[in-house]
């Protein structure tokens, strides 16, 4: 794990990797956003660099099982959904067993009014004592709206983040291969947010 992130640091930037679904778009495209239309909402996701981020892509799916996006290191991206209650389920493309301190699938429950806009770091999960944890391949949805300190830092991360556009259908193709994958990893923490299962899942061809 150390060893590749210093080969990030040393041959490219992380975010630099292509990420699966998702288009690079200029600056200038992602700070002049489409507008959330009426009963929409918009929810800003950014993964920020980390002394403990790997290689790898975040898969972000919605409480329909359905494509979000995905995100690698220091890279942003923008959707808009309907205003109301959401639910968004994040987890690593590398699959790895769950232990005492490593939770590989995460979610976090949104209630979004009209017009408003969330923003959700996805942060590298630490083990113990907040150290680079073997396994730091989880990643935890965490709201940054509850201060004004936290959605500076959060336009920090956003200005020095690559921005990304997902591609909705690729992605959903992708979930699509692997399906009953995507409902038990949301079967698996739904729970946590009082979240049913999605109409996705009701039944699974593999």
């Amino acid at each position: 794990m150390i060893k590749l992130a210093l080969a990030c640091l040393v041959l490219a930037s992380c975010s630099a990797r292509a990420v699966p679904s998702m288009h690079a778009i200029t600056a200038s495209t992602a700070s002049s956003p489409p507008p959330a239309g009426p009963g929409q909402a918009s929810v800003v996701f950014v993964r920020p660099p980390s002394s403990c981020d790997s290689i790898d892509y975040t898969t972000i799916v919605d409480e329909n099982g359905h494509f979000v996006g995905s995100a690698g290191g220091s890279t942003a991206f923008l959707v808009n959904v309907p205003a109301g209650r959401h639910v968004f389920y994040a987890w690593s493309h590398i699959e790895m067993p769950p232990d005492r301190y490593y939770a590989p699938i995460n979610a976090v429950a949104l209630d979004l009014s009209e017009g408003s806009v969330a923003h959700v770091e996805i942060r590298t999960a630490q083990g113990p004592g907040l150290r680079c944890y073997a396994k730091s391949l989880g990643y935890a949805l965490v709201p940054r709206d509850d201060s004004d300190a936290a959605r500076a830092e959060f336009e920090s991360w956003r200005r020095d983040a690559t921005p990304l556009e997902p591609d909705v259908e690729a992605g959903e193709r992708d979930l699509n291969e692997t399906r009953s994958v995507v409902c038990s990893h949301i079967e698996a923490v739904r729970g946590r947010v009082h979240a049913p299962p999605p109409a996705s899942c009701a039944v699974s061809t593999r």
